[in-house]
């Protein structure tokens, strides 16, 4: 989420090698410590990169500690998703659709994959409330105006 003329805009896990996200597993329920006080001694931590596996051959993907694989984007393929959705494969090999939600109690925009592991996408700054922009309209919130009779 990035704030542009009072609206929110969706925030995308980058197409490019080497951008790293933090993955919480459902024991770390807080996406958005205090960096004073770290709260979680482990969060994994995966990065973008191109798949070695023949089967993705030419493909840029994120890989999670469960060995599920988010497909990003691929070579000479277009993508017809909706944006903020992608093709997860996971751990059996099967093929599914994830979208992009908002974690409004942490400001934060998350990727949930089958096995419960959370990836933080992006997390808009303290002192922003999350609960009043629509992102998906890209409106801003309606003015109170109050009317003389």
């Amino acid at each position: 989420m990035h704030l542009k003329d009072s609206v929110l805009e969706l925030g995308l896990i980058q197409n490019k090698p080497g951008v790293c996200y933090k993955i919480h597993t459902s024991s770390q329920p807080r996406l958005y410590p205090n960096p004073r006080k770290p709260e979680y001694k482990n969060i994994h931590e995966s990065c973008t990169e191109w798949l070695k596996e023949k089967e993705y051959n030419n493909c840029l993907g994120l890989r999670t500690q469960n060995d599920e694989v988010i497909m990003l984007s691929c070579k000479g393929v277009t993508s017809r998703r909706r944006r903020g959705c992608y093709k997860i494969i996971n751990q059996d090999k099967k093929e599914e659709i994830v979208c992009q939600k908002v974690n409004r109690n942490e400001g934060c925009e998350v990727l949930t994959t089958r096995s419960n592991l959370t990836i933080v996408i992006h997390c808009i700054p303290r002192g922003y409330s999350p609960s009043i922009f629509d992102i998906r309209t890209r409106k801003p919130p309606r003015e109170y105006r109050e009317t003389s009779d």
